[in-house]
């Protein structure tokens, strides 16, 4: 008997090691993954918006898309994403991580969110902000 009870508390022993490392090594791994957040730069003027400007905060240079584009990121991946207006207030939502942002003109607005789901999600402007308003959405890409 007192042999079992020895060995018994080797096994859980070592089974609280092996379940600890694992753990300490998922933190880790997880911690460096993503550890730079995914920054999104949007401009927004009455009839159109662009995405991934390089500069802040006057957004004037980098490439500009337009038409509502889809945007990718990936699940657990810390996104921020810059706002700004270059005529007058915006606003940006996205319902399904209860993103919500106003954006006044002549200001930058910084909102960040984990994606905590896999999909296509829309994101879009929540101010009415003139005619073109209702076409002022895209695709928020999450991937695993």
């Amino acid at each position: 008997m007192f042999m079992i009870n020895r060995v018994t508390r080797r096994l859980a022993f070592a089974t609280v090691l092996i379940v600890i490392a694992m753990a300490t090594g998922t933190y880790f791994f997880s911690q460096t993954q993503f550890s730079q957040p995914k920054t999104i730069r949007f401009v927004m003027t009455t009839f159109d918006w662009g995405f991934n400007m390089t500069t802040i905060p006057n957004f004037q240079d980098g490439k500009i898309y337009t038409n509502n584009p889809t945007l990718t990121v990936h699940i657990g991946e810390h996104v921020e994403v810059e706002l700004r207006t270059l005529d007058i207030t915006h606003g940006f939502a996205i319902d399904a991580f209860n993103v919500q942002a106003f954006i006044p003109p002549g200001q930058e607005v910084t909102v960040s969110f984990v994606p905590t789901a896999t999909g296509n999600f829309t994101y879009y402007c929540n101010t009415f902000c003139g005619l073109g308003h209702p076409y002022m959405h895209g695709i928020l890409q999450v991937l695993a």
